[in-house]
């Protein structure tokens, strides 16, 4: 009877942190909502109130590839054009950046177990070469952020040559300030959005790239080392985890539709209390306009506090599922051909070394 209760004090001690863990977040969450007095779906309300909620969907389909499609055209007019280059080499950069990372750690490595082996040359030999090669490093992490901000800016300078052809072509512009009432706020969309639009194309690319990199290196290491078994699982969880992070993801795309407007909508007040002051301080309608601005950034703010804390939620949840929760699966997966016994490929490469 002792042994069994002193084994589960020693369970209970060890789900404490993940208890105490969970509990915080949903604390953290609850308050955070009831000291705002946020609503539970603010962003999905807002966006079905609409007169058409189907056009306003955020998702990742035929449509939104088509359209995603002809803008990149725009950005890249040639495969021959400057902005494939600097993609090429950006790719070229991540590869590099990985075998520098694997590099380092085995210098690591190297480095401590010459200290705990208390073998001073191979200390001084193994630290002087890890500072000679660390110029080199250093260009290789320098010049993938200067291709990112280059890349981005030409994009930007692309979209936003195309976009003022076709706003100052003809009364377009005169058009939609006075006679068409679908985009209110055009200077934001011709200044801010297409900056914040070029880089998240741009952290697209080097987001897509780089897990990509990784895991062929990988991959093609793993399975010559273990087998092609460890890999296909490895890949299988991270598909499904990347499935399931994925539907948890889908209200981030309408609450940044919701953004964009709120973020819209308060710089259009803004810029329409400046163009009409003569008239608002002959009529002193500076309270009225006071409130108009002030109802406007408190909505700002409330969507904003909404997509925060939803935000907070997914990245316990990404960090559990596609940080921790696959180290234990690769754990799990490089352990089984060592505690196999009978595997033949690892008993090969035993007697080889």
């Amino acid at each position: 009877m002792p042994s069994v209760l002193s084994r589960l004090r020693g369970n209970l001690r060890d789900a404490a942190p993940a208890l105490l863990g969970t509990g915080l977040v949903f604390a953290i969450i609850h308050l955070y909502r009831r000291h705002y007095q946020l609503g539970r779906f603010t962003a999905t309300k807002s966006i079905s109130t609409r007169s058409d909620p189907k056009s306003e969907r955020a998702h990742v389909d035929f449509n939104f590839i088509r359209r995603l499609f002809r803008i990149v055209r725009v950005l890249i007019p040639s495969p021959f054009c400057f902005e494939v280059l600097l993609m090429a080499l950006i790719a070229l950069s991540l590869l590099l950046r990985t075998y520098a990372d694997v590099w380092m750690i085995q210098t690591s490595t190297g480095i401590e177990a010459s200290i705990i082996a208390r073998k001073r040359g191979n200390f001084i030999k193994s630290t002087m070469h890890y500072l000679m090669c660390m110029p080199l490093v250093s260009v290789v992490n320098s010049f993938l952020r200067f291709a990112l901000s280059e890349l981005k800016l030409r994009f930007r300078e692309r979209l936003t040559h195309n976009f003022y052809k076709q706003y100052l072509n003809g009364f377009t512009f005169y058009k939609m300030a006075n006679l068409d009432n679908r985009i209110s706020n055009a200077d934001q969309l011709l200044t801010q959005d297409v900056d914040r639009f070029c880089g998240g194309v741009v952290d697209l690319y080097s987001n897509l790239s780089k897990p990509l990199v990784d895991v062929l290196l990988y991959v093609s290491r793993i399975g010559d080392s273990l087998g092609w078994q460890a890999p296909i699982r490895l890949f299988f969880y991270l598909i499904a985890s990347g499935l399931v992070l994925t539907y948890l993801r889908r209200p981030i795309g309408r609450m940044t539709v919701m953004e964009q407007q709120f973020e819209g909508d308060y710089r259009s007040i803004n810029s329409r209390l400046i163009v009409n002051s003569e008239e608002i301080a002959f009529y002193r309608g500076n309270e009225r306009e006071r409130r108009s601005i002030m109802n406007s950034f408190q909505k700002m703010i409330s969507h904003l506090r909404s997509l925060i804390l939803f935000r907070f939620s997914i990245s316990f949840l990404d960090n559990i599922v596609a940080k921790y929760v696959a180290t234990v699966v690769g754990w799990y997966t490089m352990s089984r051909p060592f505690f196999n016994q009978n595997n033949s490929n690892l008993k090969q490469k035993i007697k080889l070394n």
